[in-house]
């Protein structure tokens, strides 16, 4: 409530006589400002939140794009070696597409902000042969161990079946791990596990 006292009168020596004291209900007012202010304080949340995740994103992403660009420098210049044989030059060039294609794929979600603020990041699902995946992987990352004594490998089960994957998703988690490993790997060896699994609950 919201109280208001007024002065009518006043006597010879200023004294008040007569007053109006009136009492009015502002439970309505307040109350909507009330829901003014959560609703300003919740809009600036979402500001920060949204900001922080746009720091985030862009943090990993700077990481995520050096990875496919040291892939396409260190298998070029292995290609480049002239004591490679035909087929193996063209195995690293085929390498090399596939760390463009990955490159050119993270670009593009940099460019495409707005679904990713918006949560709305589709997954693009086909059938793909997950030893070939896991191999191609390693050898587009082996410019990552050029200077280190790493070995990178992989132990996969044989005849895995085909599964409907996001080729782009997997080959960037694929990579992030790898990458990962490599950094806080000094000497030995990282080995990539594949096995299929059943009854998962």
């Amino acid at each position: 409530c919201r109280a208001t006292y007024i002065a009518v009168r006043r006597d010879e020596q200023g004294m008040i006589t007569h007053a109006i004291f009136a009492i009015e209900s502002i439970q309505e007012q307040k109350q909507n400002e009330i829901k003014i202010r959560y609703k300003l304080q919740a809009a600036a949340e979402e500001a920060i939140r949204a900001n922080n995740a746009k720091t985030e994103f862009l943090s990993r992403m700077s990481h995520d794009l050096r990875t496919p660009l040291n892939g396409v420098i260190g298998l070029s210049e292995i290609a480049l070696r002239d004591d490679l044989p035909y087929e193996e030059v063209r195995r690293y060039l085929k390498e090399i597409q596939n760390s463009g294609k990955y490159l050119l794929s993270l670009i593009n979600d940099v460019l495409d902000m707005s679904k990713i603020e918006a949560g709305k990041m589709e997954l693009q699902l086909e059938e793909k042969q997950v030893t070939e995946l896991i191999e191609n992987s390693i050898l587009a990352n082996q410019g990552l161990i050029k200077d280190k004594p790493i070995e990178l490998r992989a132990n996969i089960q044989p005849d895995l079946p085909n599964v409907k994957i996001d080729e782009v998703r997997i080959n960037q988690v694929l990579t992030n791990l790898i990458s990962n490993a490599v950094k806080f790997t000094e000497e030995g060896s990282i080995t990539i596990n594949a096995s299929l699994q059943e009854n998962l609950q």
